[in-house]
């Protein structure tokens, strides 16, 4: 028994074009989606790069906010431990308010938000960010939880010394206890300046420093740095301390417009 292909109307030849145009087309279909949908992503990328460069430029004015109060805070501490130093029977120290309430020191209070770095990552657009400045960042906001924590801790000690302003005639025990906590207070802030010309080292590295009017313009609304500088206390000075690490881009080198 014989079997016979069946043969195309128009011949093989044809049917071969017929087929083949029809190959070509689906290739460039998909070809078309992928373009599409490289474009969609670059886009996604494009702007949550620059939300996170608005994000970054608050952590910018926060962190030079800590560097610059660290000495007038230092200062504040070291009037606190006189105090309780002093011989004979305790005197309260100066209370002081302001729009977080009553302090006994100022210090800044900050939140340190990462909204826009967690949205970028549970939306999948990190895996499109170049991968130097992705790792990074990654790295960054990892440690940037330390920050946060030790916001928090020194937020509680500066509720605890509160106690300060108030007419106590605290004993050994207690005064040995307000010490500790006013050396805690200390430690603190020495970690967070050292953290904080950190954070300008690394925004300046990958290219997102803010323009230095809008950071200006924040540290000018700091209201612990006003208080240092109405009584007269020392205030510090940023520098940027940068680790090196390979194959990192810039990103706009020159200041965005804010």
């Amino acid at each position: 028994m014989h079997f016979h292909l069946p043969k195309p109307l128009h011949g093989w030849r044809e049917f071969a074009g017929e087929v083949g145009i029809i190959v070509v087309g689906v290739l460039i279909a998909l070809g078309a989606e992928q373009v599409v949908e490289g474009v969609h992503w670059r886009s996604e990328a494009r702007e949550a790069t620059d939300s996170l460069r608005d994000e970054l430029a608050d952590h910018y004015v926060t962190a030079s906010e800590m560097v610059i109060a660290q000495p007038c805070i230092d200062q504040q501490l070291v009037t606190l431990e006189k105090s309780l130093l002093k011989p004979g029977p305790y005197v309260p120290v100066p209370t002081y308010s302001g729009s977080a309430g009553n302090f006994v020191f100022r210090a800044p209070t900050r939140s340190w938000a990462d909204n826009v770095w967690r949205t970028v990552v549970s939306e999948g657009i990190a895996t499109h960010l170049d991968s130097a400045l992705r790792f990074r960042l990654a790295g960054y906001y990892a440690e940037l939880d330390s920050m946060r924590a030790s916001n928090h801790d020194t937020d509680l000690l500066a509720v605890k010394l509160r106690i300060l302003a108030q007419p106590i005639q605290p004993d050994a025990a207690t005064r040995a206890n307000l010490m500790q906590q006013i050396e805690e207070a200390r430690g603190q802030f020495a970690f967070m300046k050292l953290y904080g010309n950190q954070v300008v080292g690394m925004i300046e590295d990958v290219g997102m420093r803010p323009p230095q009017a809008y950071v200006a313009d924040g540290l000018a609304q700091s209201g612990t740095l006003k208080f240092c500088r109405d009584h007269h206390l020392p205030l510090g000075k940023v520098e940027a301390q940068r680790q090196v690490v390979q194959s990192i881009h810039a990103y706009d080198k020159q200041p965005q417009a804010r």
